[in-house]
């Protein structure tokens, strides 16, 4: 059985109290936080070694508007001016 709780804080006895009462015999408890890896999957829906789309498909909305990465459009480089 696995039980994810946003906020952990007593949720490890408060638990086992309510399996021990109900008769359930509990023999092993973990308590594990998320990796990152969990996270990014959980966010992006892909494992994080999954490169993701491919050419036209890939629009991560992090382009510079001049469409070269990196590159500032020109005249933004000095706060818009010349």
């Amino acid at each position: 059985m696995s039980i994810s709780v946003s906020s952990p804080d007593g949720a490890v006895p408060a638990t086992v109290r309510l399996m021990d009462a109900r008769g359930i015999d509990v023999r092993d408890v973990v308590v594990a936080r998320p990796s990152l890896d969990d996270v990014f999957l959980d966010l992006t829906g892909r494992p994080a070694d999954d490169p993701g789309p491919r050419g036209d498909e890939a629009d991560d909305g992090f382009l510079a508007p001049s469409g070269d990465p990196g590159r500032e459009p020109s005249g933004q480089a000095n706060g818009g001016r010349p």
